[in-house]
């Protein structure tokens, strides 16, 4: 399906890496972006499942961004370069996940992006899918929707929040959204301007989305597997971040009216 369509310049934000421009695009290539902060207990998974998860003719651009963690997740990623070639970028302080997003993105070299998240929550499993769609359907964005592939563990606030945003993003963007607040965010480079993007917390999904939906792009959701974990297990996100989400879907449809 149509909606509207976003094509911006790259350009470089600063957040503890060096003012270096990317390589000029390279075709076939899918950048993914893992921002991480104290995930010492799942990083490790998370980076072998990334390596090892199909992409059909895309080669992999893995970019890893330490948010400052301060507990062993920096030393596990120091040894895990040793075996996976990734890019490791560290922030000198804490900037938030959308900071390591826009870091991130300033990097990335691929034709492609996609978001991964460090926690265990989401399957690279489910990233062929998503891929199809790109190549077999022409399609510019892609979002994998926990809502369409009934995740579990849901905790009853966070279901009814994201439940409501996603109804208020449809609403404000003119565009079915089941998940707007999915981590699972592919999408073709081009769209994306990292000099525009302002966001360092959790609002970098919702900016993104308002990005990438600005003008005309073929986009679709897909059904995607989800396991919530807990606030004890390390879950980050909490109920002031969904009221910054309303404020923010608002701000972004006043900004591209």
């Amino acid at each position: 399906m149509l909606v509207k369509r976003s094509r911006l310049k790259v350009v470089f934000m600063n957040a503890g890496v060096d003012q270096q421009p990317p390589p000029s695009t390279v075709s076939a290539l899918l950048s993914i972006i893992i921002p991480v902060f104290n995930e010492d207990s799942s990083i490790a998974q998370v980076v072998e499942t990334v390596f090892t998860a199909p992409t059909g003719r895309y080669q992999k651009e893995v970019i890893i961004i330490d948010d400052s963690s301060t507990d062993g997740s920096h030393h596990i990623l120091q040894t895990l370069n040793k075996k996976y070639p990734f890019i490791l970028v560290d922030h000198a302080e804490n900037c938030g996940k959308g900071a390591a997003i826009r870091t991130g993105l300033a990097r990335a070299r691929g034709e492609l992006v996609l978001i991964q998240d460090a926690d265990n929550e989401y399957q690279p499993s489910d990233w062929q899918q998503m891929l199809d769609l790109i190549d077999g359907e022409n399609m510019d964005v892609v979002y994998g929707s926990r809502f369409m592939g009934g995740g579990n563990g849901w905790h009853p606030f966070n279901w009814i929040a994201n439940r409501f945003l996603s109804l208020l993003a449809s609403v404000l963007f003119g565009e079915k959204i089941t998940d707007v607040e999915t981590c699972y965010k592919l999408f073709r480079r081009e769209l994306i301007d990292v000099d525009y993007l302002t966001e360092n917390r959790f609002g970098i999904d919702i900016e993104l989305t308002a990005h990438l939906l600005k003008d005309t792009v073929r986009f679709q959701e897909v059904p995607i597997k989800y396991n919530a974990r807990t606030k004890s297990e390390g879950k980050k996100i909490g109920w002031i971040d969904g009221f910054v989400a309303c404020w923010a879907l608002v701000k972004y449809r006043l900004k591209y009216s």
